[in-house]
This record gives structure tokens, sequence and C-alpha cells, in this order.
């Protein structure tokens, strides 16, 4: 069995850019399994993944990835989302700055009702969900 700490090298900038990026990928790209995006059967091969980084080297990087969680006497968000809050609002943070979107935008269906169990999902009522479908069918 082979250790991962032992073939360990410190994470540059570019790799951590290179790991989330391919976080958003696969928010677009979903596939069953870690394995299955780095494959190289044709039928299932998404070739970015395997350019870009090597499929260990990934999985190190997610297995030691660590945030350090300093504010705990000052965090007030929700509590799940502890340790990453700080990443998250920042992402946020950038992605309003840099993208405006224009005149003609597709909402996508994920905003349909849904009851399952995730604690920090947001909940849109049925009366929004009417006057939203509404005003997409009618543009």
């Amino acid at each position: 069995m082979r250790s991962t700490m032992r073939d360990w090298k410190p994470v540059t900038k570019d790799e951590m850019y290179v790991v989330l990026a391919l976080f958003m990928l696969m928010g677009i790209k979903q596939k069953p399994t870690l394995r299955s995006y780095f494959s190289e059967n044709y039928v299932l091969a998404t070739p970015i993944f395997g350019s870009t980084i090597s499929m260990d080297r990934f999985e190190s990087i997610c297995n030691f990835m660590h945030f350090n969680s300093d504010h705990v006497r000052t965090y007030q968000g929700p509590s799940k989302l502890f340790k990453i809050y700080r990443v998250l609002s920042h992402l946020n943070t950038k992605f309003q700055s840099l993208y405006l979107p224009g005149q003609n935008i597709a909402i996508d269906e994920s905003l349909a009702l849904w009851r399952g169990r995730l604690s920090f999902r947001q909940y849109i009522s049925p009366k929004v969900f009417q006057i939203w479908n509404q005003v997409v069918w009618t543009m």
C-alpha cells in the first residue's frame, strides 16, 4: 500500500486555483464518483481533468485541505459552514463583482420546489414560485 503522506509535496498557488476550478467544473459536469472525472474511457472521459492535474495529486490535495478557523468568537454565519464560510463569502463577493449579467438571463430549473434533507437549502414558497413561473413564461 502506498502512503500519500510520504509522497506529499507542498501545494503551489497555481495548483490551488486548478483544484478550485475543477470543483466548480464538477458542479456543472456531474459524475457519480471522483475517479470517473479522471477516467480515460472513451465514453466517460472528461479530458480537462486528467490533462490539468493527476488524480493522485488531486486526491492528496483534497484529503489534506484545511481552512483555518481562527474567527471562532466573531463568527455569526451558518454553523455547518463554519470552517469554509470565509472562503465562500470571499468567492461570492468576487463572483458578484466580476460577473454582471446582461438583460437576457436564463433561470435554472433548480429553483423548483424541493423538500429534501439539506439543512442550509433555500426554501422558495409556492406563491413566489408561481409568480416566477408566470414571469418566465410571459417573457
